[in-house]
């Protein structure tokens, strides 16, 4: 790389990592919360908080990685034109794709960082995810039947334990789930038990009756049972759940399933449905990339002109994103969204590098960017009277001393 190229590179990846770093970790808290009543209350609180957070990290990271690249090209780039830097480089006649370039490589490095990430280390953390949560839910039964008390395990469900049994066993056990209100469940056992099996914790009930209340008529049917055995991820909040779910399998598994025979019509649209979105959101880094350097890459003579531009790419970036989204959401239930998945992404890839190696960038008609200004004077101007109009004014009292 040249001197100016390891300039433009080392401002964005920095700015980058910074923007990943906060934006990650904002998105993070936002998921945890709904959890940390629970975690905090496991055996090992500390712990368990600490790994759900970095468990998180891979799938929030996917998700915002993009955007942090596009906000980091485009403020870099955004300061440089301010700057004169941009103008500096053309001026001493360095065209603007080698000026570009080392964004867009850095761009094509993260989207293969993000597709290594989606095949291999998203799927191991939520998988592990899945067990933290549910280990920490285990914790709170075993308090629960440690205290003998009418114990709160989530949001409408509840456990109570009355005794202990030899052999740990407890007995008289009740358990109101009530997270359904069109078919709220009620437990009752006269002994049971908690087993590991397989890396699974059931909770196996003797003896007992299920009752069961529907929410449209109110009527109210009972099941008596011998036995029965209750796998504790049932009862785990949303991000614990059981079975072998399509964001917890490695991208080997879910093919293998695919050509099972005998696989469930709507489980395969799952796993359909996760596969084109493991080989399809590696895309979007390198597409943020070339929207970045072909909005905000060239240099610009009028100061209005370019908040117009970095405007107009951010709201197509957000739009080709929520396109991709809708497509793979669908993609596994119609052949015309899977392609859409692929296309959506590839094509705008292709006619931007092709705009961007060629030279090409975007110009607004004079009177668009004198509305621009318009507008951003406008808002100045209502801010500045806001802020008068709220400014507290000094009272008589004030006025006389």
């Amino acid at each position: 790389m040249t001197l100016a190229a390891r300039y433009v590179f080392g401002k964005v990846f920095w700015m980058t990592v910074i923007t990943l770093a906060v934006t990650t970790a904002l998105v993070m808290i936002t998921q945890v919360l709904p959890l940390i009543d629970m975690v905090t209350r496991s055996r090992d609180a500390m712990g368990s908080f600490v790994a759900v957070g970095l468990l998180l990290m891979p799938t929030m990271a996917v998700l915002v990685t993009p955007f942090a690249l596009l906000l980091a090209a485009m403020r870099t780039l955004n300061q440089m034109n301010s700057d004169s830097e941009l103008v500096v480089l053309e001026a001493a006649g360095r065209a603007p794709f080698s000026t570009v370039r080392p964004i867009l490589m850095l761009s094509l490095l993260t989207s293969l960082a993000t597709l290594v990430v989606l095949h291999t280390l998203e799927p191991w953390a939520t998988r592990q995810f899945r067990d933290t949560l549910v280990n920490a839910q285990t914790d709170l039964i075993g308090k629960a039947v440690q205290s003998h008390t009418f114990s709160k395990i989530q949001e409408n469900m509840w456990i109570q334990v009355s005794e202990d049994l030899p052999g740990g066993e407890f007995g008289k056990v009740l358990i109101i789930d009530a997270r359904d209100p069109q078919a709220e469940l009620i437990y009752y056992a006269k002994r049971g038990k908690l087993l590991n099996h397989e890396g699974a914790v059931l909770l196996a009930l003797v003896d007992g009756e299920l009752h069961q209340r529907s929410g449209s008529d109110g009527a109210v049917s009972i099941i008596t049972y011998g036995s029965t055995v209750l796998d504790l991820a049932e009862f785990s909040v949303s991000g614990a759940r059981t079975g072998s779910e399509p964001e917890e399998l490695y991208t080997p598994g879910i093919i293998a399933l695919l050509n099972t025979a005998d696989i469930d019509a709507k489980y395969a649209q799952e796993l359909s449905a996760e596969l084109h979105r493991r080989n399809t959101d590696w895309l979007y880094p390198l597409l943020f990339g070339l929207i970045a350097v072909f909005f905000a890459g060239a240099a610009r003579t009028q100061r209005q002109e370019q908040p117009a531009q970095i405007a107009l790419g951010a709201l197509l970036a957000i739009l080709l994103r929520v396109g991709g989204f809708l497509a793979v959401s669908r993609a596994g239930v119609s052949p015309v969204f899977a392609v859409a998945a692929y296309a959506l992404p590839l094509a705008a890839i292709a006619t931007l590098f092709a705009l961007v190696f060629t030279g090409r960038s975007l110009r607004f008609p004079k009177f668009m960017i004198e509305i621009f200004a318009r507008i951003g004077s406008l808002v100045a101007a209502l801010a500045g009277m806001l802020g008068r109009f709220t400014r507290r004014q000094p009272t008589h009292a004030e006025g006389g001393q």
